[in-house]
């Protein structure tokens, strides 16, 4: 059902900027269509369509949400493939009462993975980068039972970051939905992609290069 150059074993939810509709392109979906043949569409409230993405300014109110909630689930992977202003934040990822958000600050080396009224989870990158043109961000989660903890870690166009992995929140049992596009958000979001297990380092370089050749101009 997806494109067989990504990795499709564990994929639960695929869209893609350029097909959108799931027989080609249109700048008027008011769905973004999951590709994965799971029916996971994401609704579009209020973004605008690029030829290869969505367009999200929060300060007009626009962003997309799912339809589904998902299992947070024990083992994860979340691909992003997106275009954000230096001065801006991209913000996505599972929204449960505001406590569960991954935010890139453009410009600026760290990862807010989770935030609360009185505290917030960062994973601090070992090196900034440049987030001005398209990129494709993927972040893996996994549970150690036998530590009872919760592990994150980053990549950057298909590349491990070298910063530590950090303890998160996130707890098997919960569902929450999934939405690109908060806070000040001015980016375009070109794909995203989420599987029920956690990618090897390979499996995510591979997929990088295809979003470098088909969705990064």
């Amino acid at each position: 059902p997806c494109d067989p150059k990504y990795h499709e074993d564990g994929l639960i939810l695929y869209c893609d900027g350029r097909n959108n509709t799931g027989g080609g392109h249109s700048d008027s979906a008011a769905t973004w269509k999951d590709l994965s043949g799971n029916g996971n569409d994401l609704k579009n409230r209020n973004g605008v369509w690029t030829e290869n993405g969505i367009t999200i300014d929060a300060k007009r109110g626009q962003f997309v949400l799912s339809t589904t909630e998902f299992d947070l689930g024990t083992d994860r992977t979340l691909e992003i493939v997106f275009t954000v202003e230096e001065d801006k934040y991209a913000a996505f990822g599972f929204q449960k009462a505001d406590r569960y958000k991954f935010k890139i600050n453009g410009g600026t080396p760290w990862i807010r993975l989770s935030e609360s009224d009185n505290s917030t989870v960062d994973l601090q990158l070992s090196k900034a980068f440049n987030l001005q043109s398209a990129s494709s961000f993927s972040i893996t989660k996994h549970y150690n039972q036998d530590e009872n903890r919760t592990y994150y870690q980053a990549y950057l166009n298909g590349v491990i970051d070298n910063g530590k992995t950090v303890d998160g929140d996130y707890r098997s049992g919960e569902t929450s939905l999934i939405q690109l596009g908060a806070e000040n958000d001015h980016v375009t979001y070109h794909g995203i992609r989420l599987y029920n297990k956690v990618l090897t380092s390979e499996q995510i370089a591979s997929n990088y290069e295809y979003d470098r050749l088909m969705l990064i101009k």
